[in-house]
C-alpha cells in the first residue's frame, strides 16, 4: 500500500469505559447513574465512525480500493486555503449526524479540531522546503457553557482560542469521558507542533500553548476580524431552539415572552394554558411554561420574520456546512418552499471553514463568484470659476447664486 506523502488527523471514538481507563479514572464511577456527567445507554451504545483530518485536497487523497470496501472510509475533511501560502483543514465538533451524536444535551458546535500547514524554506545548504503543521483544537464554547475535557481536565480558555494538541491525547465532549476520541497524528513526513514544547500525555488542558489567533492575512482582510467572529458565534446561538438545538424551522413565538421554538418542537414539548384539553396533561412531558423564562404560556404565534432573516443568513453562507445540510433537510421536511440550485450552492459552499475546495497543480481553485455591476457614475457638473473680486460683488449684492471662492 503506497503511504501518504500529507498529514492525517484521526479522531477514533471511544467509549465510556475505554476513555476512563486512559485519564486514570474508575470506570465503575464513570458508568454510574448518579455521576454528574451520565449519559443515557441508548447513546452510549450507538456506534460512532472514525473522523478523517486529511492536509491535502480530496483529488490528492491516496485510498486503498481494496481496504476502503472492508473498511469504509468514515467522515472526512479536505485542506483548504488560508492564503499566505497557508493550507487547512477542520471539522466542527459537536452534536452532529456525520459524527452520530444526536442527544440535545451536546452543543452543534463545542469546537473545531483541525490542522494547519505552511512551507518554510530550510536553513539547509540545499535551500529544501520544509512544510511545518500545527494541530489545533479552538472552542466555540465560553467557559461555563460546555463540559469539553482534554485528557480528563476541562478546557477553561475562551470562544476562538486556538491550542495546540498532541498525537494520542483523549478528547471528550462530555465530561471527562462521554463522547470521547483518541487524537491519532500521522505525520507522513511533516513536522507536526514543531514550537510545541515536549508534553507528555497527561499534561491537562491548561498547560497547553496558545497559538496566534489572527494571522497577518486576516488582518489584511478585515480591520476587526475577533469582530466577525464574536458575530459568528451570535448567529449560531442566536438561531438555535432551544429544544432541538438545531436551526429553527417554522419559528414560533411564545406569547406573552417572546422566546422562540421550531414549530414541531412546540408542537410536541409546549402547550398553552388557555387549551384545556393540553393544559392538565402530564403524562406527555407537555408543558405550559416557557423552558426559557418559566412564564406562563398563552399562546403561540409564527414568527415569520425570523424565518426570514434566518434564510438571508442561511443565504450568505454563514451556517457551517453540516448545519446547512441539516437545516435545508428540515425544511424540507416541513414543507417549506424548496431552494433553487443557486441558493443550495450558496449556503453549502460558503459554510465557515467547510469550502468545496477543489486543488490544482498551481493551489488551490475556488468557486468564481458573479461579478459585481458596478452602477454608473453620477456626473456633477462644474460651476464656473469667479474671480475673487466677482465673488465678493454677488456676496455683497445678497445674491442666492453658488459662487466658487477658489
Amino acid at each position: 500500500m503506497t503511504t501518504p506523502n500529507y498529514p492525517i488527523l484521526k479522531l477514533i471514538p471511544l467509549t465510556p469505559s475505554q476513555a476512563a481507563v486512559e485519564v486514570g479514572l474508575n470506570a465503575a464511577e464513570v458508568l454510574d447513574n448518579n455521576n454528574e456527567w451520565h449519559i443515557p445507554p441508548e447513546h452510549t451504545r450507538r456506534r460512532r465512525p472514525t473522523l478523517w483530518l486529511k492536509l491535502c485536497s480530496e483529488s490528492d487523497d491516496i485510498v486503498d480500493v481494496d481496504d476502503s470496501i472492508n473498511n469504509p472510509l468514515g467522515p472526512t475533511r479536505y485542506a483548504h486555503s488560508d492564503g499566505d501560502g497557508k493550507y487547512t483543514c477542520e471539522m466542527k465538533l459537536g452534536r452532529t449526524e456525520f459524527a452520530n451524536i444526536i442527544w440535545n444535551k451536546v452543543s452543534r458546535a463545542l469546537c473545531d479540531i483541525g490542522m494547519t500547514k505552511k512551507e518554510t524554506t530550510s536553513d539547509s545548504r540545499d535551500g529544501s522546503n520544509s512544510i511545518d503543521v500545527t494541530a489545533w483544537i479552538k472552542m466555540r464554547k465560553a467557559e461555563d457553557q460546555h463540559l469539553v475535557h482534554l485528557d480528563g481536565t476541562m478546557i477553561a480558555h475562551g470562544i476562538n482560542r486556538k491550542f495546540r494538541v498532541q498525537d494520542g491525547s483523549i478528547l471528550s465532549l462530555y465530561g471527562a469521558t462521554g463522547f470521547a476520541y483518541r487524537i491519532r497524528i500521522e505525520s507522513n513526513g511533516a513536522v507536526v507542533n514543531k514550537v510545541a514544547s515536549v508534553a507528555s500525555k497527561k499534561r491537562g488542558a491548561d498547560e497547553l500553548t496558545t497559538i496566534s489567533e489572527t494571522s497577518e492575512s486576516d488582518a489584511k482582510r478585515h480591520k476587526h476580524p475577533g469582530v466577525l467572529q464574536g458575530a459568528h458565534s451570535l448567529i449560531e446561538n442566536s438561531t438555535e431552539c432551544p429544544l432541538c438545538f438545531g436551526i429553527f424551522v417554522k419559528t414560533v413565538a411564545v406569547h406573552p415572552c417572546g422566546h422562540n421554538f421550531c414549530e414541531e418542537c412546540a408542537e410536541t414539548h409546549l402547550a398553552s394554558i388557555n387549551c384545556p384539553d393540553c393544559a392538565d396533561d402530564d403524562t406527555n412531558g407537555i408543558r405550559t411554561e416557557c423552558p426559557c423564562c418559566r412564564g406562563e404560556i398563552e399562546g403561540f404565534t409564527r414568527n415569520r420574520l425570523a424565518d426570514a432573516m434566518i434564510w438571508a443568513v442561511a443565504l450568505n453562507g454563514c451556517f457551517d456546512r453540516d448545519d446547512a445540510i441539516t437545516y435545508l433537510k428540515r425544511r424540507e421536511d416541513a414543507k417549506m418552499d424548496a431552494p433553487t440550485e443557486e441558493q443550495k450552492e450558496c449556503i453549502l459552499r460558503c459554510g465557515k471553514g467547510e469550502q468545496e475546495d477543489i486543488m490544482n497543480d498551481n493551489g488551490p481553485v475556488f468557486m468564481a463568484p458573479k461579478p459585481v455591476v458596478s452602477s454608473p457614475k453620477t456626473v456633477i457638473p462644474t460651476l464656473p470659476t469667479l474671480s475673487t473680486s466677482q465673488a465678493r460683488a454677488n456676496l455683497n449684492n445678497n445674491s442666492n447664486e453658488v459662487v466658487d471662492l477658489t
